[in-house]
């Protein structure tokens, strides 16, 4: 079996990728499409540059809400005959992931969604049921608890890059560009309501007001501007303790992992870390969009969407004093994803 595999936006490409490389260690070929990050992701796999399409049964692809290069590549595979199957991974923007070229909904032959939830809100958004596949979260397969002394040697590692006291507890908020991708006022078709600036601000005057010590670690997303998430750590700061986290070692994954608490809007970190067990703040005031709603139904999770509800910043911080939790039940859903994925592209009958 020999497949064609394509990805744009990181996330896509983190869903993607452990899928793919369980799919090459159980036998099946591989052709990665010569587009962004997925060569780096993906040493010694064979290229394909563009060009006349080469001879795949299936094409595999992530979903992106800011790169429609893959979907303009699966509807020519479609086209031209070849099976298409699509890998979800967030809880949000099922149907835009979808039509973002312009050229109306693509409905492929598969569409992998991390658990019913998701399931039930695509078909709400007018994907058909019959290609709707839970499969879990491939990039969620293999996520374990860090051992302590891997999580005190990643704690250790913040403090000396943030200048965080031993004294202090960690917090981490994990930033997306809002504003860049939803705009920053209703003069946008998708704003949000608010922006990662307005949201950093709004934790850091609470922080600031609340009892005990913290120390805040600003993770960037990939495609982010380091500088302006800077200029707006630097505007709101004050005497908070903490800083914008560069790229390096640990990774983002490893520093929300060792975090005390994990605040942010809409990541798939967020959901990962409550997944572990960890105090988890989606601060979202103003939020607009029912679709970005995705952490109403997580028991434990603190939900901020209004004004109203920015009593529960304090809730979370309560819990932030105290040890991690265990892991949640739900952490056995995504485990298997990527080989569950291996499996199908694997099969002949699919």
């Amino acid at each position: 079996m020999a497949i064609l595999a394509a990805a744009g936006d990181p996330g896509g490409l983190n869903a993607l990728v452990p899928a793919l490389k369980k799919f090459l260690s159980a036998g099946g070929r591989l052709l990665a499409w010569k587009h962004r990050d997925l060569p780096a992701a993906l040493p010694g796999v064979p290229l394909w540059e563009g060009g006349d399409l080469p001879a795949v049964e299936r094409m595999v692809f992530a979903t992106s809400v800011a790169d429609a290069a893959p979907l303009r590549l699966a509807r020519r595979c479609r086209a031209a005959g070849i099976r298409v199957e699509c890998v979800l991974d967030n809880w949000m923007n099922y149907r835009r992931r979808l039509e973002i070229d312009g050229e109306g909904l693509f409905v492929p032959d598969s569409y992998y969604v991390m658990d019913d939830l998701a399931r039930e809100e695509a078909i709400k958004e007018g994907l058909p049921a019959r290609v709707l596949v839970v499969s879990g979260h491939p990039a969620l397969s293999d996520l374990r608890l860090a051992e302590a002394g891997e999580r005190e040697g990643t704690r250790a590692a913040i403090r000396m890059a943030m200048g965080i006291p031993e004294d202090h507890r960690i917090l981490v908020f994990v930033s997306e560009p809002v504003e860049q991708d939803q705009g920053a006022d209703v003069s946008f078709p998708g704003y949000r309501g608010y922006t990662e600036k307005q949201v950093l601000a709004e934790l850091c005057s609470r922080l600031r007001s609340a009892d005990g010590k913290w120390g805040l670690c600003v993770l960037a997303h990939p495609r982010e501007d380091l500088a302006a998430l800077a200029g707006t750590w630097k505007a709101n700061a004050s005497s908070l303790v903490g800083g914008v986290y560069r790229a390096g070692t640990p990774s983002p994954g490893q520093i929300v992992a060792a975090a005390d608490g994990v605040a942010g809007m809409t990541s798939i970190l967020l959901y990962e870390d409550w997944l572990m067990g960890c105090p988890v703040l989606s601060l979202q005031p103003g939020l607009i969009r029912p679709d970005l709603r995705i952490f109403r139904a997580r028991a434990g999770v603190h939900c901020v969407q209004d004004a109203a509800q920015l009593g529960k910043v304090k809730d979370w911080l309560d819990e932030a004093r105290r040890e991690k939790g265990a892991p949640r039940a739900e952490i056995s859903s995504h485990q298997g994803s990527a080989d569950f994925l291996a499996r199908a592209w694997l099969s002949p009958n699919r």
